[in-house]
């Protein structure tokens, strides 16, 4: 499996510091195809730029797109994240992460798969979510804000592939090799060690 053709999806983004987080994480997780739909934020704003950290190259080739559909209208599947999970839209197509991003995985052997971000204030429509396979449910993440949401659901949400990629050999980023043997090591235990530094 290659992360080649795994892209990554922001809708709507409107802090330029996002667009480069997300930039800078999909470098560490050697993912490169950053499509923006529709954005009020610039790609290539200070801001963004600052917190790419060598990922100001997929800032420069990231595609601006004018709706949703254009974005993800190649893929094989499309998994989007949402904190909102209730209701009859959205109820429906829920899963955790470690139900979604196998999927995911497999998706990429045959074409694109996308990975989708809403809106840093209200996230995903109901009509955008009905497009989706599966969305990953991140309502109990702990964060620091809202206008951090987007940026640390990108880094939460490829796991999964990041661990099938370093599984495959795909991953040749030596901290990051370091840090995703760790994980798949310790994962089970996340919430112990958590607890236990706190003290």
């Amino acid at each position: 499996m290659s992360l080649a053709s795994c892209r990554v999806v922001l809708v709507e983004p409107r802090i330029a510091a996002n667009i480069g987080a997300t930039a800078r994480v999909m470098h560490n997780f050697g993912l490169s195809d950053l499509v923006l739909v529709n954005p009020e934020a610039d790609p290539a704003d200070r801001e963004a730029r600052k917190l790419s950290t060598q990922g100001e190259e997929i800032l420069d080739r990231a595609r601006i797109v004018k709706d949703f559909g254009d974005a993800v209208a190649d893929c094989m599947l499309v998994a989007g994240t949402a904190a909102r999970v209730g209701g009859p839209v959205r109820r429906q197509s829920v899963a955790a992460p470690e139900e979604v991003l196998p999927r995911v995985a497999d998706a990429l052997a045959h074409g694109p798969a996308a990975l989708v971000f809403g809106r840093e204030a209200n996230g995903l429509t109901d009509e955008e979510v009905t497009l989706f396979l599966g969305v990953v449910d991140a309502s109990h993440a702990t964060l620091a804000g809202d206008a951090e949401r987007e940026a640390s659901a990108v880094l939460r949400a490829p796991i999964e592939a990041a661990l099938s990629a370093l599984a495959a050999g795909a991953v040749r980023n030596g901290p990051l090799v370091t840090a995703l043997h760790w994980l798949a090591l310790n994962r089970s235990r996340l919430a112990e060690i958590a607890l236990t530094a706190s003290r």
